[in-house]
C-alpha cells in the first residue's frame, strides 16, 4: 500500500474519532497532519483551527498551522501562528 493511501486511511480514522467526540482536539490536530501530508492545506487549516478553538494552548496545532500557512505563502499569518506556538503556556507534546 502506498504512503498516500495510508494517509487517506488515517484521515478516515480521524473522521470517525471526531464523529465519536467532536470536542477532542488531538483528533482534529491529527486530521490536520494527515491532510497536510496529502497537500490539502486549506482543509488542514480548518482542522488545526478546530483543534485550537477547542484548546487555545495546543502548541503543536499552532506550529503546524504556521507551517501550513507558510506552505500557502501566507507568511504574516504564519508568523502569528508560530508566535502563538512558542508562548510559555503552550506545553502540549502530542
Amino acid at each position: 500500500m502506498s504512503q498516500l493511501n495510508r494517509f487517506e486511511e488515517a484521515l478516515h480514522a480521524y473522521d470517525a474519532a471526531i464523529r465519536l467526540d467532536p470536542d477532542y482536539a488531538p483528533a482534529w490536530y491529527n486530521k490536520g497532519l494527515a491532510l497536510s501530508q496529502l497537500n490539502r492545506f486549506e482543509e488542514a487549516l480548518h482542522a488545526y483551527d478546530a483543534a485550537i478553538r477547542l484548546d487555545p494552548d495546543y502548541a503543536p496545532a499552532w506550529y503546524n498551522k504556521g507551517f501550513t500557512l507558510r506552505q500557502l505563502n501566507r507568511f504574516e499569518e504564519a508568523l502569528i501562528a508560530f508566535d502563538a506556538a512558542t508562548k510559555p503556556y503552550n506545553i502540549h507534546t502530542s
